[in-house]
């Protein structure tokens, strides 16, 4: 895809629910394929952590930025499809862009205590 990619996932979670997991999982899938056909990105980084009863998926590229920072998210499907599955989830979805500096997604999906 033409950029370096850094991952940075922690090792210590909560067993999550097959359904979560998946979703976590097109949800950076899509947010990959997107920076693949849209950003002309140099650098993509994607972490996972977990902290304080949150799990918190970061992608981030430092490409065009900007096409989505006055975007209403439900008009992509790429962009609504994520907004979705964190709903469903019961997780924040938070996009932000910036011209020429690139694009961020996070979920943030809190995970009570058992």
């Amino acid at each position: 895809a033409g950029f370096s990619i850094h991952i940075n996932i922690e090792n210590q979670f909560p067993d999550l629910p097959p359904d979560t997991e998946q979703a976590l999982y097109r949800i950076a899938q899509e947010s990959l394929e997107n920076i693949v056909k849209h950003a002309a990105a140099e650098n993509v980084s994607v972490s996972l952590t977990f902290a304080d009863n949150l799990l918190v998926l970061l992608i981030a590229d430092d490409g065009r930025g900007g096409e989505f920072a006055n975007l209403d998210l439900g008009e992509k499907h790429g962009l609504r499809g994520m907004r979705e599955r964190a709903a469903g989830l019961g997780a924040a979805l938070e996009v932000s862009s910036t011209p020429k500096e690139g694009t961020q997604i996070q979920v943030t999906l809190e995970i009570p205590d058992d």
